[in-house]
């Protein structure tokens, strides 16, 4: 496994990003990427740490209307 990809409740996304930094994996996070931000910056040092990735996505949904 090279990423994780962190679709959890928000309160559940900086213990999951700190274990996976610990593991040496690359993390994907949904947004909000944490609740507060002093989880953001421990998640960020983590990453840097560790030397890997943090990335925040957002869910996208696309509508196509047809006629």
């Amino acid at each position: 496994m090279d990423v994780v990809s962190i679709c959890t409740p928000h309160n559940l996304h900086c213990p999951i990003a700190l274990e996976a930094a610990a593991d040496k994996k690359h993390t994907l996070c949904e947004k909000p990427i944490a609740i507060t931000v002093a989880d953001v910056t421990r998640m960020i040092d983590a990453a840097e740490t560790n030397g890997v990735k943090l990335g925040s996505s957002k869910a996208f949904i696309r509508w196509i209307l047809s006629k």
